[in-house]
């Protein structure tokens, strides 16, 4: 690689960074995975001052939300009706 290529890369990196860290991003304490460099999060973006990459998105399970309410077991059913008579 370049010299200069590579001084520019991690110039705007480093700007790109202190604008962050301004901006209100901290510092991770978890060292990049891919080239164990400094990394700045800010609203889920985390970003290597060394690599410039983030690591990969993967795709979360969310879990669906029952739109029926959930039927009583059948002896809650029956405690219920035995508080309701007494």
């Amino acid at each position: 690689m370049n010299y200069n290529y590579t001084h520019i890369v991690s110039k705007e990196l480093t700007e790109k960074a202190i604008k962050m860290l301004l901006s209100g991003a901290t510092l991770v304490s978890e060292p990049c995975p891919y080239c164990q460099g400094v990394r700045v999060i800010k609203d889920g973006f985390a970003l290597c001052v060394n690599c410039g990459k983030q690591p990969e998105e993967k795709p979360t399970q969310t879990k669906s939300i029952e739109k029926e309410p959930v039927k009583p077991l059948k002896f809650l059913r029956k405690t219920r009706r035995s508080i309701k008579t007494t």
